[in-house]
């Protein structure tokens, strides 16, 4: 499939690189702060006015709101409304990846087509997937520009930036015997799978050998924040960390953020040391103080 580039190989480079910068920083902040949460307070800092059905936060404090007129708009850290996206071909993405904020990843089930943004929210290109794969189930964006896949018969395959097969892993069915991962995230040392239906987690190298499997009980969609697993569940942000050398001592002592004081929260993510918390008309900003 012939794909556009609009920007040279040496400002992505270049890009992805202070990207990988900010996220070590805000990985540090939020293990040092989350983790004292519980003996913390919750500050409200800031909202921003609008009628969300779902929303993603970047790791520059980005907020991304999916509106109810089948748009995306993009607002700053402080709230400033910056850019709008709407798709005229196919509605609104299944999920939308902003781990690079550079390259907001979207990923249309119904369609299985993938279209990369850039940071102004206009379309750099677009993937239709059965042309790599006509079993394609999930789909994420390697840190290169290139794109993972993961496909109904439980293989996992990476193609580079030039549409080139570069990682292809065996079949995993029978190490995944009735995991139906319906979440892919893609970290800087791992693949992440997620089964909405039983709360478990898979943690895979980046060239399809399993590492670990996770009970985290989350029976939902789950998002990563730093080394953090996060879920909103009754009013409260639960927290799973995914360092597993600490995560007994860390799970003991926070198991959640509790919210129920706020009132009317449909959905909240956590990003670094703040909470963002959905409730009707608005998206409300705090931060642990």
């Amino acid at each position: 499939m012939a794909t556009i580039w609009k920007f040279d190989f040496l400002r992505m480079r270049m890009a992805n690189w202070l990207i990988a910068s900010v996220l070590i920083i805000i990985g540090i902040i939020s293990t040092t702060t989350v983790s004292a949460a519980q003996d913390s307070s919750l500050v409200a800092v800031d909202s921003i006015q609008v009628q969300a059905f779902d929303f993603v936060v970047d790791p520059l404090r980005n907020v991304y709101a999916f509106t109810r007129r089948n748009t995306i708009v993009k607002y700053s850290p402080s709230g400033d409304s910056l850019f709008e996206y709407a798709s005229v071909n196919y509605g609104m993405p299944r999920t939308m990846d902003v781990s690079n904020p550079l390259r907001p990843f979207l990923f249309f089930e119904n369609y299985l087509v993938a279209v990369v943004l850039d940071r102004t929210l206009s379309e750099l290109y677009e993937y239709q997937l059965t042309n790599f794969d006509m079993d394609v189930r999930l789909a994420a964006p390697a840190s290169d520009n290139g794109i993972w896949m993961y496909n109904w018969a439980s293989v996992l395959k990476r193609y580079d930036p030039n549409s080139q097969l570069f990682v292809e892993s065996n079949q995993m069915q029978r190490q995944l015997i009735g995991f139906e991962p319906s979440q892919i995230f893609v970290t800087e040392g791992q693949i992440l799978l997620h089964d909405e239906r039983v709360g478990t987690l898979y943690q895979i190298s980046r060239y399809g050998v399993i590492l670990k499997q996770i009970e985290t009980g989350f029976k939902g969609r789950v998002q990563l924040s730093g080394s953090w697993c996060t879920y909103f569940d009754e009013a409260r942000q639960r927290l799973y960390y995914l360092n597993w050398q600490t995560e007994k001592a860390i799970q003991n002592n926070i198991p959640y953020i509790d919210l129920s004081h706020i009132g009317g929260v449909s959905s909240a993510l956590l990003q670094g040391k703040f909470v963002y918390a959905s409730t009707l008309g608005q998206i409300l900003i705090f931060e642990y103080r």
